[in-house]
């Protein structure tokens, strides 16, 4: 091919050696594994998750100083995770593995985006703030605006134990000691629709087959 007739490629060029590393590596299997079990399971024919329980009552203010209550989600499928800021291990792992579920939304269903919102709810009552929150999630390759990351002045541990029905376990000055990493699934009629431990790419590709599922049920009555 002439030097003349060459695509232009613009400022894009391909990865060098140094970028297969066996991390690098690793990860991008670990991201596409759950996509291509979520298409498998479409493909069989799955039906949406039944209803569980409502979703408890709570009117929380998010990052962006905006009251949020769980009628205000109504209409809305989301996934609502326990965590806060500094957590060293459980949350940014769970915000990692929750990357994959944003990947597949972008890469697969973007028109779902606009009807699906990620819930965040502070553990931490005294140390999460809009600063902390933003860089948080930023961090972790989340962009705040696909976040309402719910926070009150009041512990939010009972609501995670007692109305979401999650494990905690309540340290020093409030702050969780030990917490799971499951997140919860709420379809557009405000009803817990399921419960997916993270740990699994078969359960992260269940949750995304089951956003789909719900994200295709018609509007509340």
């Amino acid at each position: 091919m002439s030097e003349e007739n060459q695509p232009d490629l613009g400022s894009w060029k391909l990865p060098g050696r140094e970028f297969f590393t066996p991390l690098n590596v690793i990860v991008i299997i670990a991201c596409c594994i759950p996509m291509f079990i979520t298409g498998a399971m479409l493909q069989r024919g799955a039906k949406p998750p039944r209803a569980l329980k409502p979703v408890p009552s709570f009117n929380l203010t998010d990052q962006r100083g905006e009251q949020v209550t769980n009628n205000s989600l109504k209409g809305k499928v989301w996934v609502g995770s326990f965590l806060f800021t500094h957590c060293p291990d459980v949350c940014p792992r769970s915000l990692q593995r929750l990357k994959g579920v944003k990947g597949w939304l972008e890469e697969k269903r973007p028109e779902f985006l606009n009807g699906f919102r990620f819930v965040g709810i502070s553990l931490d009552a005294k140390g999460d703030s809009v600063e902390t929150v933003e860089s948080f999630l930023k961090a972790q390759g989340h962009k705040s605006k696909q976040w309402d990351y719910l926070m009150s002045p009041k512990s939010l541990h009972p609501l995670m134990r007692d109305g979401f029905l999650l494990g905690v376990r309540e340290g020093n000055a409030g702050l969780a000691a030990a917490h799971t990493d499951r997140v919860v699934l709420v379809g557009k009629y405000g009803q817990i629709r399921g419960y997916y431990d993270l740990s699994a790419n078969e359960t992260i590709a269940q949750l995304n087959g089951h956003i789909d599922l719900l994200m295709k049920e018609p509007p509340q009555p």
